[in-house]
C-alpha cells in the first residue's frame, strides 16, 4: 500500500488486487434496506408515510447498489481506465449521484409531512412541484452529461467518482435542505404530542445528524487524512439503525384509515344524530352500546378508529366492524393490537393524534373512559381527553367518548361539560335476573348472588373443565356441582400446608398465572369460576382488584374460555360495582 498524490493505492501481491472492504458497507446497506422496506409495506398502515419511507428506501438501495457494483469490479491504478471499465464506473456513478439527490429530495418533502403538516395543502403542492422540477433538472444533467463526474478515480475508498462541477455548484442548495429537514425534525420533536411521538423523533433525528455529519465530513476531497471518501452508505447504516430502532420500539408507522362500508343506520333517535365535523360527543353510558351505536354511523361516513377495552373480536361480532381499526386496551399478551392502559400519555395518544393527523374528517372514539380514569387518575385522563377534543376539532374531526356520569361528583362531571359540544344518553343497561341465568360459552358473567343461593348457579352449569378460585374450602365449594364434572379448586387461604392454596395477597401473580395456564391449555371449552372476590378486596384494594378482573376477562375472552365471577349483594358501592360490571358481558342479580 502506498500513497500517489492525494490517492491511495490498494494493496497489492504481484499485481492481483485484493477485495475492496469499501465495498462491504453498501452491500449490507442494500440487504439492510431491502429488510426495512419490507417491515414499512408489511407494518404501515398509513399510506402517506408508506409512500415517502418507501421512496427513500428505494433510492438508497438504488445508490448503495451501484456503489457496490462500481467497487466491487476488480481493477488496478494502471487499468482503471481501460475501455471496458470506464463506462462501467461512470454510469454506476451517475446512478449513485441520482438516487441520492432523489433521497435528499424525497426527505424535505418528509420533513415537511410528519409526523404532521408543517405548511398548507397549497403551500405543500407548491413545494412539490418545485422539488419535482429541481428534481427532474437536476437528474437531465446527472445521467446525459458529464457534469455530475469529472474523472473516476482509483483510491483506497474504492474507485470513487470525483465531484463534477454540478455537485460543487449545488453544494451550497444541498447543504441548506440538509439544515432544513433537521430543523423540521427538531420542531417537530419539541412540538410532540406523545411521548411515543417524541421518541421517534428524537432517534431519526439522531439518526439524520450522524448520516449528514458523517457524509459532509468524509465527503469532501480536500479534508485530510480522509482525502474524500465516498462512505455514504457506512454513515447510512448507522441511521437506519436508530430508525429501525424507533420504528420496533416505538412504532413508528402509523394506523390505517378506512371508512367501513355496508353500516346499517343505527337505533340512535335522529334528534341525537345530528353529529358533525369537529364535535366532540359525550355519551353518558354505563355499557357504551349508545357510543358504539354513534361511533358506528359517523365511521360510515369518514375514516375510523376506536380504542375500547372491550375485546376486538366481541366488539367486531356485536357490531359488524369488519374494517374499522381497533386498539385494545389490555395487559395480556396477545396477536391484537393491544396497549396497556397505563399508557395512555405514551402510545395510546401517540395513535390517535397519529391518526388525526393524516387527513382532515376523521372519528375518534374511546370507549370506557371510566377505566382509564380507575387507572391513571382523574387529571391525567380528563387533560388527555381534552387533548383529543382539540386536536378532533382543529382537523375538523370527530371525538366520541363513553362516560359513565352517576360514578362522578357534580364538579368531575363539569370538566367533561366544558369538552362535549354534543350529548347522547344511553337509557336502561340493567343486568338480568338470575332466574334467567345460562352460561353463554366464550362469555364472562358477573353473578350478584347470596351464598344460600350459590348451589343454584353451579346446577344449572354444563360439564366442562373447570377451573375454581374460591375462599371456601375445597370440598365445601364442590356441593352442587355435577358428578361427572372435571372441578380443578384453588382455596384462597391464609393456611399453610394446602397443595394448592394462595394467600389472597398472591392474587396479581401465582392465582393469575393459574388461570392463565388453565385457560390456555382448554382453549375454547374451559370454565373460571371465582368466589374469592370479597377476600381479593380486602386483602389488594379495589384497584388491583377491578385490574385483576380485567385481565382474567381478557384472557378469557383470547382464548374464548368462559368465566363466572360471583359477588355477594352490596360488596360495591355505585361507582365500583359500575366500574366492574363494564368488564363483564353478561350481569345476573337476585
Amino acid at each position: 500500500m502506498h500513497f500517489k498524490g492525494k490517492n491511495l493505492i490498494l494493496w497489492r501481491d504481484k499485481d492481483i488486487v485484493q477485495l475492496n472492504p469499501y465495498a462491504i458497507a453498501p452491500a449490507i446497506s442494500v440487504v439492510f434496506h431491502i429488510i426495512f422496506l419490507a417491515y414499512l409495506l408489511y407494518k404501515s398502515r398509513s399510506d402517506r408515510i408508506r409512500f415517502y419511507f418507501s421512496i427513500i428506501f428505494i433510492c438508497v438501495i438504488i445508490w448503495a447498489g451501484a456503489e457496490t457494483a462500481m467497487k466491487s469490479m476488480p481493477v488496478t491504478a494502471e487499468t482503471y481506465r481501460s475501455v471496458w471499465y470506464y463506462p462501467y464506473a461512470i454510469a454506476c456513478g451517475r446512478l449513485m449521484s441520482g438516487s441520492a439527490i432523489a433521497l435528499i429530495m424525497a426527505g424535505i418533502l418528509l420533513s415537511f409531512q410528519y409526523p404532521v403538516k408543517k405548511i398548507s395543502d397549497k403551500q405543500f403542492r407548491i413545494l412539490s412541484f418545485v422539488v419535482l422540477v429541481g428534481f427532474l433538472v437536476y437528474m437531465y444533467f446527472a445521467l446525459f452529461t458529464p457534469l455530475i463526474v469529472k474523472d473516476v478515480l482509483y483510491y483506497w475508498a474504492g474507485y470513487g467518482v470525483d465531484n463534477g462541477p454540478l455537485f460543487t455548484s449545488s453544494t451550497p442548495i444541498l447543504v441548506l435542505i440538509f439544515v432544513i429537514i433537521i430543523y423540521n425534525f427538531l420542531h417537530s420533536y419539541l412540538h410532540a404530542r406523545s411521548k411515543v411521538e417524541k421518541m421517534q423523533l428524537r432517534y431519526m433525528t439522531v439518526g439524520a445528524l450522524i448520516f449528514i455529519v458523517g457524509v459532509s465530513i468524509t465527503g469532501f476531497p480536500d479534508l485530510p487524512p480522509i482525502f474524500g471518501m465516498p462512505t455514504g452508505n457506512f454513515w447510512i447504516i448507522f441511521m437506519d439503525i436508530f430508525w429501525l430502532y424507533a420504528a420496533v420500539k416505538y412504532k413508528l408507522f402509523t394506523i390505517e384509515a378506512v371508512v367501513e362500508d355496508g353500516i346499517k343506520p343505527s337505533a340512535i333517535p335522529k334528534q341525537e344524530n345530528g353529529i358533525a365535523p369537529g364535535d366532540s360527543v359525550l355519551v353518558n353510558t354505563k355499557t357504551g352500546k349508545r357510543g358504539f351505536e354513534a361511533f358506528r354511523d359517523v365511521a360510515g361516513k369518514m375514516p375510523g378508529l376506536c380504542i375500547t377495552t372491550r375485546h376486538p373480536s366481541v366488539v367486531r361480532t356485536e357490531h359488524n366492524f369488519t374494517k374499522l381499526p381497533i386498539i385494545w386496551i389490555s395487559e395480556i399478551t396477545t396477536k391484537e393490537n393491544a396497549i396497556e392502559p397505563t399508557k395512555l400519555e405514551f402510545e395510546i395518544s401517540y395513535h390517535i393524534f397519529a391518526f388525526l393527523r393524516e387527513e382532515e374528517k376523521r372519528v375518534v372514539y374511546l370507549d370506557d373512559v371510566d377505566y382509564l380514569i380507575a387507572i391513571n387518575g382523574f387529571q391525567t385522563t380528563y387533560e388527555f381527553c381534552k387533548a383529543v377534543a382539540d386536536e378532533a376539532a382543529k382537523r375538523n374531526s370527530v371525538f366520541i367518548f363513553s362516560l359513565a356520569e352517576n360514578i362522578y361528583s357534580e364538579k368531575e362531571r363539569s370538566y367533561f361539560e366544558c369538552i362535549k359540544t354534543v350529548r347522547i344518553i344511553e337509557t336502561g343497561g340493567e343486568g338480568k335476573k338470575l332466574s334467567s341465568f345460562e352460561l353463554v360459552n366464550g362469555k364472562t358473567h358477573l353473578v350478584e348472588i347470596s351464598p344460600e343461593m350459590r348451589e343454584s348457579i353451579k346446577t344449572r352449569l354444563p360439564v366442562m373443565p373447570t377451573l375454581a378460585i374460591s375462599s371456601s374450602f375445597p370440598k365445601k365449594f364442590l356441593k352442587g356441582f355435577r358428578d361427572e364434572n372435571s372441578v380443578e379448586c384453588i382455596w384462597i387461604t391464609e393456611t399453610s400446608g394446602y397443595e394448592r392454596g394462595y394467600s389472597a395477597k398472591k392474587m396479581e401473580f401465582e392465582v393469575s398465572q393459574e388461570i392463565i395456564s388453565f385457560v390456555r391449555s382448554n382453549q375454547g371449552r374451559g370454565l373460571v369460576y371465582i368466589d374469592a372476590v370479597p377476600v381479593f378486596l380486602l386483602s389488594n384494594g379495589f384497584g388491583p382488584l377491578l385490574k385483576f378482573l380485567k385481565d382474567v376477562s381478557d384472557e378469557c375472552h383470547e382464548y374464548k374460555a368462559s368465566l363466572i365471577v360471583e359477588i355477594p349483594p352490596k360488596l360495591f358501592n355505585q361507582k365500583e360495582r359500575t366500574l366492574v360490571e363494564r368488564r363483564f358481558d353478561l350481569v345476573f342479580s337476585e
